[in-house]
């Protein structure tokens, strides 16, 4: 049974004030079973009082407690106004958490520390608590350091939480929290996860984290903004599942993944950030979302300063992208995406790329010092380009191949050898570019003083890119792309390639698998079957039927291969 704490006391280990408070007088108040306070009261110790039992419970209201240490588990439940200040909770365990709260409102938090519980988390907060913390220090356990579940309310700030194998910060079902100025580091997980809540994460520190730094998933309300995020193995922010939010004025360098990355029906607006130091794209925007992206400075990445791969619609402006090892802008696969009045400069391919049937608009863009083109489109590409300056271009203003096309006006270009390189049967219009002359390939766009080019003709368009001799019956992954015979994409595998077309790294290959005969998508027999199941390489079905199906299954539809994810078939090149 357990005991009452206050029962235990008298005048030798405690003293009561005129005003009812309790001082703690004893070193050490300690007996097997569990304590329990049944009633109000305030209770403080200022030798630091230790309390040792199997478990410490509370569960009235307005009950204060400051200055203790607790060799156990504190329980509290139904405690609407508890106080727990200056306090400290150690090997903790037989519980939910160290610091375990339910069903209590207006609770407050100070310069509480948690560490070496013994496999719970450090501070877990449930059922429809309100809770205001600062001075939090939640350190060196086993699972994660701090759970806010269940229609829970969570304001937390300057606070530190490190060293876990599994994540600093937890939320999900429901809660809402909160977190300013605090420094959260050494975790196996990601930093910050919550799923299914809201939350505003401003000012904070994130640091040596093992995969994400903050992870959202299907939150439908967030904010990121003013953190510094670094050695990061994974991406420092990463938007999932229709998520819906703003991240701005956030400061990312050395990460392993991309500093802000958004995918699954995501919407995002992204401003004034600040990325730095990467390997892979700054901002990725992926798999049917969203984003406007705005006056962020992006720079010294090793691929592509932005990606966007199969988004909605994307508008990018007023962003200064330089000192990118490949492209600064790269689109595919995405129908909607506008890029106006950014400064993007020293690419060594091109500063935008436009490719696999992605059809993007790209105006009053400053270009400069670009290794190859200012444009690259290719793959089924269209890419108009208006009243751009361009200047100190390699090679040409723009290359197209692989069916890429597109209208190319009224552009200001200086320090560029030529205004077109390669060939593609893909209709272009080019006029009003700096000195160089006006030239189309499309009988019906040609207007006066105009040159006709005259058309492509691939003979060859459904064979190997590389032998020319066997057709091309082989996907690459993990961009999709059929372009190879069966042979030549085995060498091209154990070479260790990268992708002719896009770059990508070759990391397997499959000849696919489909599943029927009529060319039609096996789940809604109306749609052309137009996609490829990864990495399985199951085929036959539609982009609608898969999108929907991926909305709530990460399995292959066929096999159940997980994780998969699908791709549009790009072949017809």
């Amino acid at each position: 049974m357990p005991v009452d704490f206050l029962s235990i006391l008298n005048d030798e280990n405690s003293r009561t004030s005129a005003t009812g408070e309790i001082e703690l007088i004893f070193p050490e108040y300690s007996i097997d079973d569990d304590f329990e306070i049944k009633v109000p009261c305030k209770i403080f110790s200022k030798c630091q009082s230790l309390i040792k039992c199997a478990h410490f419970s509370i569960t009235s209201p307005e009950v204060s407690i400051d200055g203790l240490k607790f060799i156990t588990s504190v329980m509290i439940n139904n405690s609407d106004n508890f106080q727990l200040l200056n306090s400290k909770i150690k090997h903790a365990k037989l519980s939910d958490g160290g610091l375990y709260i339910a069903n209590s409102h207006s609770v407050y938090l100070s310069h509480v520390t948690i560490s070496k519980t013994e496999n719970i988390p450090g501070l877990y907060i449930t059922q429809n608590c309100t809770i205001s913390a600062d001075n939090l220090l939640i350190h060196h356990l086993v699972e994660t350091l701090l759970v806010c579940n269940t229609h829970s309310i969570l304001y937390v700030k300057d606070s530190n939480l490190h060293h876990t194998s599994a994540n600093a910060v937890y939320v999900s079902a429901g809660s809402h929290i909160e977190i300013y100025k605090c420094k959260l580091w050494e975790t196996e997980y990601p930093a910050i996860f919550i799923q299914q809540s809201t939350c505003r994460i401003e000012n904070n520190e994130i640091r040596s984290v093992k995969q994400n730094g903050v992870s959202l998933n299907t939150v439908k309300k967030f904010v990121v903004a003013h953190n510094y995020i670094t050695d990061v193995n994974g991406s420092a922010i990463a938007v999932l599942d229709e998520s819906k939010g703003s991240t701005y004025r956030n400061t990312i360098t050395k990460v392993g993944g991309n500093g802000i990355y958004v995918c699954g029906n995501s919407e995002i607006r992204a401003y004034k950030n600040i990325i730095t130091d990467n390997q892979f794209p700054g901002i990725a925007i992926l798999m049917k979302s969203n984003a406007k992206l705005s006056r962020n400075k992006i720079s010294k990445i090793i691929y592509s300063g932005i990606c966007v791969r199969g988004a909605k619609k994307v508008l990018i402006r007023k962003c200064n992208i330089d000192n990118v090892q490949e492209c600064g802008i790269s689109i595919s696969d995405t129908d909607d995406c506008t890029v106006r009045k950014n400064k993007i400069d020293k690419c060594k391919i091109a500063s935008v790329e436009v490719y696999n049937s992605s059809d993007a608009l790209v105006k009053h863009n400053y270009i400069t010092e670009i290794g190859t083109a200012a444009f690259l489109v290719y793959a089924g590409g269209s890419l108009r380009a208006y009243k751009n300056k361009i200047r100190q271009v390699g090679v040409s203003m723009v290359k197209l191949s692989y069916k890429g096309g597109g209208i190319f006006l009224d552009n200001d270009i200086k320090d560029c050898p030529i205004q077109k390189n390669g060939d593609t049967v893909s209709s272009y219009y080019f006029s009003g570019n700096g000195e160089f002359p006006s030239v189309t390939n499309n009988q019906t766009l040609l207007k006066e003083g105009m040159i006709l080019d005259e058309p492509y003709e691939d003979k060859s368009s459904s064979m190997c890119i590389r032998c020319n001799e066997r057709p091309r019956n082989c996907f690459i992954l993990d961009c999709s792309h059929r372009i190879f015979c069966e042979e030549c994409a085995k060498q091209a595998l154990d070479n260790k390639e990268l992708c002719p077309l896009c770059r990508f790294p070759i990391v397997s290959t499959t000849i696919g698998y489909e599943s029927g005969d009529d060319g039609l998508c096996v789940i809604c027999s109306e749609n052309k079957a137009d996609c490829i199941i990864m990495p399985c390489g199951h085929m036959g079905f539609c982009q609608a039927c898969l999108g929907q199906w991926y909305r709530k299954n990460k399995t292959c539809p066929t096999c159940r291969a997980e994780p998969s994810f699908y791709k549009k078939i790009i072949q017809d090149l």
